[in-house]
């Protein structure tokens, strides 16, 4: 017993981090973190000071923990004895912690530095590559998964490589829809401009509801003409029918603009789903 003791001792003195990088290979990031934290307490060298901080911010990152994960990798990059490795690691983690966020364009500073640090680790182009997709800038995206493609080996990925590059070229003709024409298209018939943007069960809301107010409106001018009456039910009614024929058209202009962006954000999710699960960094 006291031989295992004292081994698992000498393991423990060679390998501080021993445990917390179990747990990080197990997904176990939350118990990683604390870990690590614990390791980089009791550390004597800054070198396991710089993993573990490098350590952390990518564990937030998979937590989806982005402001701190970038807390932790800036505090990295702060320190002047941080390897071009570890600062390289450091900016791939705050590049996807703003791509997580929708926000490619404050990602791109940190993918461009990285890239820049060591031009050879195809993770940083995948990175640049997606949030360029992010910023709409098809041809640009398709460049970089090119580039991967060319320095890739393993023929499955090269092709799934050249597959997503030929589908961001492909971004470039995609049919969107025009938020002011369905915009008109709802001002001429309610729920006309709904239906252009591919959603029939908005237009027939919209439908129903303008046309129900606009008949509703109709019958009640007839009865109070009938009547010889002052009308005032009908101004009601089409004050609120102008309501309903109002939100129709704004309804029409943000279902395109809805539909243009969801078709932009279901490719970048399926390229962020693909590049997150391409191993460690």
């Amino acid at each position: 017993m006291q031989v295992l003791m004292i081994l698992c001792l000498q393991v423990g003195l060679q390998a501080p981090t021993g445990f917390a990088d179990k747990l990080m290979k197990e997904r176990d990031y939350f118990r990683a973190i604390t870990e690590y934290k614990r390791a980089m307490f009791e550390a004597r060298k800054d070198s396991i000071t710089i993993y573990c901080l490098s350590q952390i911010a990518r564990a937030y990152q998979k937590s989806a923990k982005s402001e701190l994960a970038i807390e932790y990798a800036a505090e990295l990059l702060m320190r002047p004895d941080a390897s071009a490795m570890y600062r390289q690691r450091a900016n791939i983690t705050i590049g996807l912690c703003y791509l997580q966020d929708k926000m490619p364009q404050l990602a791109l500073p940190y993918l461009k530095t990285a890239h820049e640090e060591n031009d050879t680790v195809q993770f940083a182009l995948l990175c640049l590559g997606l949030a360029y997709v992010g910023l709409q800038q098809f041809e640009e995206a398709a460049g970089y998964f090119d580039k991967t493609a060319e320095r890739e080996k393993d023929p499955a990925f090269k092709l799934k490589m050249m597959d997503f590059a030929a589908s961001t070229r492909s971004m470039l003709q995609r049919s969107q829809k025009s938020p002011l024409l369905a915009a008109s298209l709802s001002a001429a018939v309610p729920g006309a401009g709904q239906l252009y943007s591919d959603h029939p069960y908005d237009a027939f809301q919209a439908f129903v509801y303008t046309a129900s107010m606009a008949f509703g409106t109709y019958s009640m001018y007839k009865y109070e003409h009938e009547l010889k009456g002052q009308l005032v039910w009908t101004y009601v009614g089409i004050s609120i029918t102008g309501v309903f024929h109002l939100a129709n058209i704004i309804g029409a202009y943000r279902t395109a603009e809805y539909r243009n962006w969801r078709q932009l954000s279901d490719f970048s999710n399926e390229l962020f789903e693909f590049v997150i699960t391409q191993g460690e960094f």
